[in-house]
């Protein structure tokens, strides 16, 4: 038994057409899939979208904190800078009272050399609560 060429032609083609419908079909439900398993993931994502706003203002809010209190230790710092110089310019007068203010080398030259001086400390009890006397 012999099958002609024409024959087993006929049947290959017959064959092809049919994995071809069969990978098509199989394709059309992959792209279903593929669609539904999108529209998921894109309602998950617009729930997810208000925590994260969320966060975002809590963030915003953390900055503008940071820099409030930058600026307000900064201002702090300014101000505790001009104190000391008032206070600096204000010892100077009294020290000169005629507006001539000596300078820094030969001030440091008037002044005797520092010296540390060490002194035992002793441990102190802790604090009963007494009675006030006349000095206090």
């Amino acid at each position: 038994m012999y099958i002609s060429l024409n024959a087993l032609k006929t049947l290959c083609v017959i064959a092809l057409l049919i994995a071809i419908t069969v990978c098509v079909i199989y394709l059309c439900v992959l792209i279903v899939r593929a669609m539904e398993t999108l529209k998921l993931v894109n309602k998950t994502l617009d729930q997810l979208q208000e925590p994260l706003k969320t966060v975002d203002q809590v963030s915003q809010a953390l900055n503008e904190v940071n820099g409030a209190a930058k600026k307000a230790a900064l201002g702090a710092i300014d101000i505790a800078n001009d104190g000391v110089n008032s206070m600096k310019d204000w010892i100077d007068k009294k020290k000169n009272p005629a507006g001539s203010q000596p300078s820094v080398a030969s001030a440091a030259a008037d002044q005797p050399a520092l010296t540390p001086e060490f002194r035992k400390v002793e441990a102190v009890a802790p604090a009963q609560e007494t009675e006030p006397t006349e000095h206090e």
